[in-house]
């Protein structure tokens, strides 16, 4: 009988011959967002931002360049049916992002 040493990752745990599959894991469907402060956006991100003219909670995506001061935050974004715009946060404000660049 041959004898290893070190231990085999792939089967602690588990009995002899139960495999497993990444692919075979159930989807994840959900929305996730998470809050950031603003300082903290990067280009790509989609946040949710309030636009009364839109029918409320908007997701929009930064596309470019973020414009940090010492006191605010200024970002140029784009949401689907409108021209791009800026929108300025103090420093500190929380953001709700819901997927990154």
């Amino acid at each position: 009988m041959e004898r290893r040493s070190g231990v085999d990752s792939a089967r602690v745990g588990r009995p002899r011959g139960i495999t497993l599959r990444c692919d075979s894991a159930p989807k994840y469907t959900r929305l996730m967002a998470m809050e950031y402060v603003v300082q903290r956006l990067t280009m790509g991100d989609v946040v949710l931002i309030d636009l009364p003219e839109q029918g409320g909670e908007v997701e929009a995506k930064v596309v470019e360049p973020i414009d940090r001061t010492k006191t605010t935050v200024r970002v140029s974004l784009r949401v689907a049916g409108r021209e791009d715009f800026v929108k300025e946060w103090p420093l500190g404000e929380k953001v709700t992002v819901v997927r990154g660049p």
